[in-house]
């Protein structure tokens, strides 16, 4: 099967723009010319991306599976379910390590827990995710649940006299348990969702969401914590808060806590957008219905499976 190289550039292009404009608004504004301009030259990219698959013959994305209900909103759950876990990702090392000092050893040993359940759970949740079949909605929902309330309890406990061992650390062992319950689930849903030869399509679709939804969910935070911090540390503070922005503490005396506390309520905000995001990714979730087909897609379950947990 050729590849749809023209359908790869319009995609990855759009996507380019777009991710540019978000990027770029958080220091510049969302009036700016060249964040309007670079939102807009991704939408029309994007438009001309979905006019070209409907024309050749290998397209990169089959459109068809848009009316594919499950497929559908397996998809977009597992694209706002990334972009709450993997998009909020470089916001809690920067946190661990710029805020509360921990060295890189440290901040990459802090993420151990969930790594560590990941990595034993993930082949038990493969076998429930087979066994469930009918029932995979439910455990895609709990699983958002759990990451849901992971974010929950930073919102509610996070203060500025937390430690690792009360603050972070349960949030990494409710991620531990959550994601390999809802990327075996999920995935077999989606596969489950289309004919058997058009799993590997579903499966390469499911991959992209992912990443998209990742690069999506790191640009949408950044604007979050920003936009607070820019509009809450006072102009004088110019210097702290250019600091800030990196999730820095600067100043003396009663300036330095307030710049802390600023940070602490932004990184807070960050998990709160999050925790918005799993509740869409639930929604989607509760609207999937897997048909019960009988085919080979064990193989193409466990690959995805094991390049998610790498």
């Amino acid at each position: 099967m050729p590849v749809d190289w023209l359908g790869l550039l319009l995609l990855s292009g759009g996507l380019l723009c777009l991710l540019f404009g978000f990027t770029r608004a958080g220091d510049v504004g969302w009036t700016n010319v060249v964040v309007i301009g670079s939102c807009l030259a991704g939408i029309v990219i994007l438009m001309l991306f979905v006019i070209t698959e409907r024309r050749v013959r290998w397209p990169l994305v089959d459109l068809a599976l848009s009316r594919n209900s499950p497929f559908v909103m397996g998809c977009l759950s597992f694209f706002l379910f990334s972009a709450a876990l993997f998009g909020s990702q470089p916001y809690w090392s920067l946190f661990m390590q710029n805020t509360w000092k921990f060295s890189p050893l440290q901040g990459g040993l802090a993420f151990l827990p969930a790594t560590g359940l990941i990595v034993v759970l993930t082949p038990l949740t493969g076998l429930i995710a087979q066994w469930a079949r009918h029932r995979l909605y439910v455990f895609i929902v709990l699983a958002v649940l759990v990451m849901g309330l992971s974010f929950l309890y930073i919102l509610v406990t996070l203060t500025p006299q937390s430690t690792y061992a009360g603050g972070l650390l349960p949030t990494f062992i409710m991620r531990g348990l959550a994601i390999p319950v809802f990327v075996s689930c999920a995935t077999l849903a989606v596969v489950s969702a289309v004919s058997t030869n058009q799993s590997g399509l579903a499966s390469g679709t499911l991959g992209m969401a992912r990443n998209i939804g990742t690069a999506f969910g790191v640009a949408v935070l950044s604007q979050v914590y920003l936009f607070h911090i820019n509009t809450t540390l006072p102009s004088y503070l110019a210097t702290s808060r250019a600091a800030a922005n990196q999730f820095i503490v600067s100043g003396a005396g009663i300036n330095r806590l307030l710049v802390d506390e600023v940070i602490l309520q932004g990184f807070k905000l960050t998990a709160l957008a999050c925790l918005i995001l799993c509740g869409g990714a639930a929604v989607c979730a509760l609207f999937m219905r897997v048909r019960a087909t009988e085919k080979g897609i064990k193989h193409v379950v466990q690959s995805e499976e094991q390049s998610v947990s790498v």
